[in-house]
């Protein structure tokens, strides 16, 4: 186990043979037992004794929902209520089969207020798509010009990523056929994910469940220095975890980095005031704050 950082493990039941092993190879076993009178296994349970504190992160097979987007009727589908979306999610891989707009909100609230990020696959009769951040205002920071992106009669494979404020959208695989990216210098916290289709569109969505990865980052154990933090100005007004007090702005940097939920700070330096602010947004009024460099 390590305090700081998470450690890999698997667990495998077949027949008799009972294994446990380290990441994700099959050759370095931990614990190994074959049991000649098996019992069949209908649950596990996971905890811990002695006081201890452990998070999980437990990956599930993967498995398909299909949902239908229809202008006006059954539109502005949150994912999280059709138990797709978790918090612990920064990837969403999808198929959609429509004539034209195929739209997806990431949301850091659970309702559609701003901020929020907006994708628009197929739009202007399908001739456009767009990734768009609105926090204080609507700004298009990417798009993409070319008839054809949707397809009437075919389904067409994308995946969807916001993982540290990168966010990109791809055809079938970021890495090969990238159709839209962003780096949003003050991102912020995804809790759900809202899907659409506008101007009396129909799409068909087939949404694979997201394995859970981690959104935490480990805690910084080394000195801090100036370029573990940069300042922003132009941030959604952020939801305040804390506020303590500080010798120096660097102090309150290394609060704030060995703080599993902080992603960034404010340091007033007369009053040595150190606020410090998750990265879920609960204004779209903007704010400036040292960003942690995770």
């Amino acid at each position: 186990m390590n305090c700081f950082t998470y450690k890999q493990f698997w667990v495998s039941w077949k027949a008799e043979n009972i294994k446990v092993g380290r990441q994700n190879s099959t050759d370095n076993i931990l614990l190994a037992y074959e049991d000649p009178c098996p019992f069949f296994l209908q649950d596990l349970q996971i905890s811990t004794d002695h006081g201890g504190n452990v998070n999980w992160i437990i990956e599930v097979p993967a498995s398909n929902v299909n949902i239908t987007t229809t202008g006006g009727l059954m539109n502005n589908v949150s994912l999280s209520t059709s138990g797709i979306f978790v918090n612990e999610t920064t990837e969403l891989r999808f198929e959609v089969r429509g004539c034209r707009d195929a739209h997806l909100r990431l949301l850091t609230q659970k309702t559609q207020i701003p901020p929020y990020y907006l994708i628009m696959i197929g739009g202007w009769h399908n001739n456009k798509s767009v990734l768009a951040r609105h926090a204080h205002y609507y700004q298009e920071v990417d798009n993409d010009f070319g008839y054809g992106e949707m397809n009437c009669s075919n389904y067409k494979k994308f995946i969807l990523s916001w993982s540290g404020g990168k966010l990109q959208v791809g055809r079938e695989d970021i890495n090969g056929d990238l159709l839209l990216s962003y780096v949003d210098p003050c991102p912020f916290f995804i809790q759900d994910i809202q899907i659409n289709t506008e101007h009396e569109g129909h799409v068909e969505w087939i949404i694979q469940v997201p394995v859970p990865t981690s959104i935490q980052s480990d805690p910084v154990e080394s000195k801090v220095v100036d370029g573990m933090f940069h300042f922003e100005t132009n941030c959604p007004t952020f939801q305040v975890l804390t506020t303590t007090t500080a010798a120096h702005l660097n102090e309150c940097a290394a609060i704030c980095m060995w703080s599993f939920e902080c992603s960034a700070f404010e340091f007033v330096n007369h009053g040595r005031v150190c606020e410090l602010v998750s990265n879920i947004a609960v204004a779209k009024t903007l704010s400036s704050y040292y960003r942690i460099l995770k």
